[in-house]
């Protein structure tokens, strides 16, 4: 009797120890679980953070290209303005001042030949 007695505590004793080991265990699992999932969750997010990062760069490089285009641009304008203006070609009239030949192209307002044949 006292064999069937202690046989029953230590049946008792090993059950209660397996059943709460297995809701320890369950609970330890899904905790590891978790924090995998919460590991592969910030890899994704960090290599799309490295996509999305380098889509960025890529972005910037195509605007400084295209912006120093335009600034090539802009000096070859302001370079061209700052020239002296073209020489003369050597057929056309020497003009010896700025108004020398201003009045070239203007009717006189002497007699005129109308009406006089």
């Amino acid at each position: 009797m006292f064999f069937h007695t202690l046989a029953e505590f230590v049946a008792t004793i090993l059950i209660m120890l397996i059943a709460s080991g297995t809701v320890i265990g369950g609970m330890f699992l899904y905790r590891q679980f978790k924090l995998r999932a919460k590991e592969m969750e910030e890899e994704l997010d960090s290599r799309d953070a490295e996509a999305h990062l380098g889509a960025v760069e890529a972005r910037l490089r195509t605007v400084e290209t295209r912006l120093g285009a335009m600034e090539g641009a802009i000096g070859a304008l302001v370079a061209g303005l700052a020239q002296s203006p073209a020489p003369q070609p050597l057929d056309a009239p020497a003009r010896t001042s700025p108004t020398a030949g201003a009045a070239e192209g203007v009717l006189s307002l002497g007699a005129s030949n109308r009406g006089r044949s």
